[in-house]
Protein backbone atom coordinates (compact mmCIF):
# COMPACT_ATOMS: atom_id res chain seq x y z
CA UNK A 1 0.00 0.00 0.00
CA UNK A 2 1.47 3.67 -0.87
CA UNK A 3 2.06 5.82 2.16
CA UNK A 4 1.62 9.08 1.93
CA UNK A 5 1.80 12.26 3.92
CA UNK A 6 0.84 15.88 5.35
CA UNK A 7 3.16 18.43 6.92
CA UNK A 8 2.26 22.12 8.36
CA UNK A 9 1.46 23.02 11.67
CA UNK A 10 -0.94 23.40 12.98
CA UNK A 11 -2.68 20.42 11.37
CA UNK A 12 -5.58 19.51 14.08
CA UNK A 13 -7.76 20.97 11.50
CA UNK A 14 -7.24 18.97 8.71
CA UNK A 15 -9.33 17.14 6.34
CA UNK A 16 -6.97 15.64 3.99
CA UNK A 17 -6.75 12.39 5.58
CA UNK A 18 -10.76 11.94 5.04
CA UNK A 19 -10.40 13.25 1.36
CA UNK A 20 -7.77 10.92 0.35
CA UNK A 21 -9.71 7.62 2.18
CA UNK A 22 -12.18 8.97 -0.17
CA UNK A 23 -10.28 9.26 -3.39
CA UNK A 24 -9.18 5.67 -2.99
CA UNK A 25 -12.78 4.56 -2.44
CA UNK A 26 -13.62 6.41 -6.25
CA UNK A 27 -10.73 5.60 -7.87
CA UNK A 28 -9.66 1.99 -6.11
CA UNK A 29 -6.33 2.97 -5.67
CA UNK A 30 -5.54 2.37 -1.59
CA UNK A 31 -2.98 4.46 0.87
CA UNK A 32 -2.19 5.30 4.35
CA UNK A 33 -2.22 8.98 4.65
CA UNK A 34 -0.95 10.34 7.68
CA UNK A 35 -0.98 14.05 9.64
CA UNK A 36 2.85 14.70 10.35
CA UNK A 37 2.72 18.32 12.77
CA UNK A 38 5.96 20.26 11.87
CA UNK A 39 8.14 22.95 13.16
CA UNK A 40 9.84 24.83 10.65
CA UNK A 41 13.61 23.54 11.62
CA UNK A 42 12.19 19.86 11.10
CA UNK A 43 10.97 20.62 7.49
CA UNK A 44 14.82 20.68 5.69
CA UNK A 45 16.06 17.27 7.38
CA UNK A 46 12.35 15.66 7.17
CA UNK A 47 12.80 16.17 3.37
CA UNK A 48 15.85 15.22 2.69
CA UNK A 49 15.34 12.01 4.44
CA UNK A 50 12.48 10.82 2.11
CA UNK A 51 14.14 9.05 -0.32
CA UNK A 52 13.98 5.31 0.60
CA UNK A 53 11.93 6.10 3.47
CA UNK A 54 9.16 4.12 2.26
CA UNK A 55 6.94 7.15 1.63
CA UNK A 56 5.88 7.88 -1.55
CA UNK A 57 4.28 11.65 -1.29
CA UNK A 58 3.84 14.39 1.27
CA UNK A 59 1.76 17.03 0.70
CA UNK A 60 2.65 20.32 2.67
CA UNK A 61 0.53 22.97 3.56
CA UNK A 62 0.53 25.96 6.07
CA UNK A 63 3.21 27.63 6.73
CA UNK A 64 5.88 25.29 5.27
CA UNK A 65 4.78 25.70 1.23
CA UNK A 66 8.17 28.23 0.64
CA UNK A 67 10.51 26.70 2.82
CA UNK A 68 9.61 23.07 1.21
CA UNK A 69 10.19 24.40 -2.25
CA UNK A 70 13.79 24.88 -0.93
CA UNK A 71 14.37 21.71 0.31
CA UNK A 72 13.47 19.59 -2.50
CA UNK A 73 16.06 17.95 -5.63
CA UNK A 74 14.01 19.39 -8.39
CA UNK A 75 10.75 21.84 -9.25
CA UNK A 76 8.12 21.73 -11.90
CA UNK A 77 7.91 24.79 -14.07
CA UNK A 78 4.81 25.94 -12.24
CA UNK A 79 6.48 25.67 -9.17
CA UNK A 80 9.75 27.45 -9.96
CA UNK A 81 7.80 30.56 -10.67
CA UNK A 82 5.70 30.33 -7.69
CA UNK A 83 8.31 29.65 -5.67
CA UNK A 84 5.76 27.62 -3.02
CA UNK A 85 4.77 23.65 -3.10
CA UNK A 86 2.09 22.10 -1.66
CA UNK A 87 2.61 18.84 -3.48
CA UNK A 88 5.99 16.49 -3.22
CA UNK A 89 6.60 13.33 -5.69
CA UNK A 90 9.38 10.89 -4.11
CA UNK A 91 11.11 8.78 -5.85
CA UNK A 92 14.13 6.67 -5.26
CA UNK A 93 16.39 9.25 -6.82
CA UNK A 94 15.12 12.19 -5.28
CA UNK A 95 11.93 14.80 -4.85
CA UNK A 96 10.15 16.96 -7.12
CA UNK A 97 8.22 19.57 -5.75
CA UNK A 98 4.69 20.67 -7.49
CA UNK A 99 1.80 23.32 -6.77
CA UNK A 100 -1.48 22.14 -7.55
CA UNK A 101 -2.92 25.04 -5.68
CA UNK A 102 -3.15 26.57 -8.95
CA UNK A 103 -5.15 23.74 -10.43
CA UNK A 104 -7.39 23.63 -7.35
CA UNK A 105 -8.58 27.11 -6.90
CA UNK A 106 -9.34 27.07 -11.00
CA UNK A 107 -11.99 24.13 -10.32
CA UNK A 108 -13.00 26.18 -7.15
CA UNK A 109 -13.71 28.67 -8.67
CA UNK A 110 -15.55 27.24 -11.87
CA UNK A 111 -17.64 25.08 -9.55
CA UNK A 112 -19.03 28.41 -7.70
CA UNK A 113 -19.76 29.40 -10.75
CA UNK A 114 -17.62 32.82 -9.70
CA UNK A 115 -15.98 34.14 -13.32
CA UNK A 116 -13.26 36.40 -12.51
CA UNK A 117 -12.05 37.14 -16.27
CA UNK A 118 -11.58 41.00 -17.22
CA UNK A 119 -12.48 41.67 -13.46
CA UNK A 120 -10.13 43.35 -10.72
CA UNK A 121 -9.44 40.40 -7.74
CA UNK A 122 -8.24 41.43 -4.58
CA UNK A 123 -6.11 38.92 -2.78
CA UNK A 124 -5.86 39.27 1.17
CA UNK A 125 -2.44 37.56 2.51
CA UNK A 126 1.16 37.65 0.19
CA UNK A 127 2.14 33.88 1.48
CA UNK A 128 2.53 30.85 -0.66
CA UNK A 129 -1.16 30.09 -1.36
CA UNK A 130 -1.57 33.81 -2.61
CA UNK A 131 0.58 33.09 -5.15
CA UNK A 132 -1.07 30.39 -6.35
CA UNK A 133 -4.19 32.29 -6.07
CA UNK A 134 -2.20 35.33 -8.38
CA UNK A 135 -1.55 32.88 -10.81
CA UNK A 136 -4.29 30.93 -11.28
CA UNK A 137 -6.73 34.70 -11.65
CA UNK A 138 -4.02 35.61 -14.35
CA UNK A 139 -4.68 32.48 -16.10
CA UNK A 140 -8.38 32.92 -15.51
CA UNK A 141 -8.13 36.27 -17.11
CA UNK A 142 -8.56 38.91 -14.29
CA UNK A 143 -7.97 41.96 -16.04
CA UNK A 144 -6.68 43.39 -12.50
CA UNK A 145 -4.62 41.67 -9.02
CA UNK A 146 -4.16 43.26 -5.81
CA UNK A 147 -2.22 41.67 -3.28
CA UNK A 148 -3.13 42.98 0.29
CA UNK A 149 0.14 42.55 2.33
CA UNK A 150 0.68 43.86 6.57
CA UNK A 151 4.06 45.23 5.14
CA UNK A 152 4.06 45.47 1.23
CA UNK A 153 7.52 46.60 1.68
CA UNK A 154 8.84 43.32 3.08
CA UNK A 155 6.81 40.88 0.51
CA UNK A 156 10.24 39.45 -1.49
CA UNK A 157 8.52 36.76 -3.43
CA UNK A 158 7.50 37.71 -6.73
CA UNK A 159 3.48 38.16 -8.01
CA UNK A 160 4.12 38.88 -11.88
CA UNK A 161 1.22 40.64 -13.08
CA UNK A 162 -0.28 42.12 -9.56
CA UNK A 163 0.34 44.83 -7.67
CA UNK A 164 1.17 44.67 -3.77
CA UNK A 165 -0.56 47.40 -1.44
CA UNK A 166 -1.52 47.75 2.55
CA UNK A 167 -4.34 47.00 3.86
CA UNK A 168 -4.65 50.87 5.37
CA UNK A 169 -5.11 51.13 1.37
CA UNK A 170 -7.83 48.75 0.84
CA UNK A 171 -10.92 50.60 2.69
CA UNK A 172 -12.54 52.18 -0.60
CA UNK A 173 -11.17 49.84 -2.92
CA UNK A 174 -13.85 48.35 -5.07
CA UNK A 175 -13.43 45.06 -6.97
CA UNK A 176 -15.81 41.80 -8.72
CA UNK A 177 -13.65 38.79 -6.05
CA UNK A 178 -11.95 38.95 -2.77
CA UNK A 179 -10.19 36.23 -2.18
CA UNK A 180 -8.70 35.26 1.48
CA UNK A 181 -5.51 33.41 1.66
CA UNK A 182 -4.37 34.23 5.35
CA UNK A 183 -5.48 32.11 8.32
CA UNK A 184 -7.37 34.96 10.09
CA UNK A 185 -10.56 32.55 10.74
CA UNK A 186 -9.47 29.42 10.58
CA UNK A 187 -10.33 27.04 13.71
CA UNK A 188 -9.66 26.80 16.28
CA UNK A 189 -9.67 30.98 16.17
CA UNK A 190 -12.70 31.40 14.53
CA UNK A 191 -15.11 34.54 14.99
CA UNK A 192 -12.30 36.97 13.18
CA UNK A 193 -12.57 37.92 9.54
CA UNK A 194 -9.45 39.63 7.92
CA UNK A 195 -11.12 42.61 6.88
CA UNK A 196 -14.43 44.53 8.32
CA UNK A 197 -17.60 43.61 6.52
CA UNK A 198 -18.28 47.16 5.07
CA UNK A 199 -14.93 46.68 3.09
CA UNK A 200 -16.38 42.61 2.33
CA UNK A 201 -19.36 44.54 0.94
CA UNK A 202 -17.10 46.60 -1.48
CA UNK A 203 -17.28 43.15 -3.78
CA UNK A 204 -19.19 41.48 -6.05
CA UNK A 205 -18.26 37.64 -4.93
CA UNK A 206 -16.02 36.50 -1.99
CA UNK A 207 -13.87 33.61 -1.68
CA UNK A 208 -12.31 32.19 1.66
CA UNK A 209 -9.60 29.58 0.95
CA UNK A 210 -10.32 28.51 4.55
CA UNK A 211 -12.40 24.97 5.07
CA UNK A 212 -12.96 24.68 8.28
CA UNK A 213 -15.35 26.08 9.76
CA UNK A 214 -17.36 25.65 7.16
CA UNK A 215 -18.37 29.33 7.54
CA UNK A 216 -16.16 31.79 8.33
CA UNK A 217 -17.06 35.28 9.46
CA UNK A 218 -15.74 36.78 6.18
CA UNK A 219 -17.89 34.49 4.69
CA UNK A 220 -21.07 35.16 6.81
CA UNK A 221 -20.32 39.04 5.72
CA UNK A 222 -20.95 38.24 2.36
CA UNK A 223 -24.05 35.82 3.23
CA UNK A 224 -25.68 39.05 4.96
CA UNK A 225 -25.12 40.98 1.71
CA UNK A 226 -26.34 38.27 -0.70
CA UNK A 227 -22.86 38.01 -2.36
CA UNK A 228 -21.46 34.95 -4.30
CA UNK A 229 -19.10 33.09 -1.88
CA UNK A 230 -17.70 29.67 -1.56
CA UNK A 231 -15.07 28.57 0.80
CA UNK A 232 -11.84 26.55 0.36
CA UNK A 233 -13.60 22.59 0.35
CA UNK A 234 -13.52 22.39 -3.28
CA UNK A 235 -10.14 23.86 -3.69
CA UNK A 236 -8.65 21.16 -0.95
CA UNK A 237 -9.97 18.40 -2.82
CA UNK A 238 -9.36 19.41 -6.46
CA UNK A 239 -5.72 20.06 -5.59
CA UNK A 240 -5.30 16.84 -3.69
CA UNK A 241 -6.72 14.74 -6.66
CA UNK A 242 -4.18 16.61 -8.60
CA UNK A 243 -1.60 15.34 -6.39
CA UNK A 244 -2.57 12.11 -6.21
CA UNK A 245 -2.57 12.07 -10.12
CA UNK A 246 1.06 13.22 -9.77
CA UNK A 247 2.01 10.34 -7.37
CA UNK A 248 0.19 7.62 -8.85
CA UNK A 249 0.75 8.70 -12.51
CA UNK A 250 -2.62 8.91 -13.33
CA UNK A 251 -5.43 10.85 -15.46
CA UNK A 252 -7.53 11.90 -12.83
CA UNK A 253 -9.75 13.96 -13.44
CA UNK A 254 -13.20 16.38 -12.79
CA UNK A 255 -15.04 13.49 -12.10
CA UNK A 256 -13.27 12.54 -9.22
CA UNK A 257 -13.03 15.66 -8.02
CA UNK A 258 -16.68 16.07 -8.18
CA UNK A 259 -17.39 12.75 -6.82
CA UNK A 260 -14.80 13.34 -3.69
CA UNK A 261 -16.61 16.74 -3.02
CA UNK A 262 -19.83 15.56 -3.09
CA UNK A 263 -18.84 12.92 -0.53
CA UNK A 264 -17.33 15.06 1.76
CA UNK A 265 -19.70 17.94 1.74
CA UNK A 266 -22.52 15.26 2.98
CA UNK A 267 -19.59 13.65 5.71
CA UNK A 268 -19.36 17.40 7.27
CA UNK A 269 -23.10 17.73 6.53
CA UNK A 270 -23.50 14.14 9.28
CA UNK A 271 -24.90 12.48 6.27
CA UNK A 272 -23.75 8.72 5.22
Amino acid sequence: MRRYALIGNPLGHSLSPQIHGLISEVTGTPCEYRLMPMAADAVGPFLRSLPGSGIAGVNVTIPHKQLAAQNVDELSPEARVLGAINTIQVTESGTTGHNTDVHGFRAMLASAGIAVAGKRCVILGAGGSARAVSAALQAEGAAEILVVSRDPGKVTAPFPGAKLIAYSELLGVPGNALVNCTPVGMHPQTGQSPVPKDVAWHFGAVVDLIYNPKETLLLQYASEAGLPHVNGLYMLVAQAVRARAIWEGEAFGAAVERAVYERMSAALEGNP
